[in-house]
């Protein structure tokens, strides 16, 4: 597998796990598991971004 293919896993993985702590915390009434998954998608997106842009200089 090459780099271009696990950071892009890598970052599609960090949405899919961010929104089903969001769907649990709605689900479960676990107040801090909404805003850890809506954080742990973002990371995961601002990574993959940074990634690309420094890919392309």
């Amino acid at each position: 597998m090459d780099v271009e293919a696990g950071m892009v896993s890598g970052a599609v993985f960090g949405v899919v796990f961010g929104a089903v702590f969001v769907v649990v915390g709605i689900v479960t009434q676990e107040r801090w598991t909404i805003p850890f998954g809506i954080g742990l998608a973002i990371v995961s997106l601002a990574v993959l971004v940074d990634w690309r842009r420094e890919r392309e200089e």
